[in-house]
């Protein structure tokens, strides 16, 4: 199971939930984040992170992952941060909070780096 949106938007449109994905061990979903860009430090960047963070979660815990993979809503769950740049300082404490919060909710929150081809 991958099922993507038509246009990967990544933070440019925090509403979009971006990817959802098996694990390959079929254990776990994924809810998969895209940033290709770099991590400009910026506030609107950060806030355009959090929005969709929240968005995650809330697609997550109410109902939106059960309507739409009701199949797969018994297992657990993670939210992945996809980016080809390493995050920077700011946006690494910010992982970290969120994920905190994110664990009481049920799931959690990482950043995966991708290797470029």
């Amino acid at each position: 199971m991958a099922v993507m949106s038509d246009r990967i938007r990544g933070l440019d449109d925090p509403t979009m939930i971006d990817m959802v994905m098996l694990s390959p061990e079929e254990d776990r979903i994924d809810l998969i984040m895209v940033h290709t860009g770099v991590w400009d430090r910026s506030t609107g960047l950060l806030l355009r992170l959090e929005e969709k963070w929240q968005h995650y979660v809330g697609f997550a815990i109410h109902g939106g992952l059960a309507r739409m993979y009701p199949d797969y809503a018994h297992l657990p769950w993670r939210i992945v941060l996809d980016c080809r740049v390493e995050p920077d300082d700011r946006t690494k404490e910010f992982v970290l909070r969120a994920n905190e919060l994110t664990r009481k909710e049920g799931g959690d929150f990482v950043v995966r780096l991708l290797k470029r081809p």
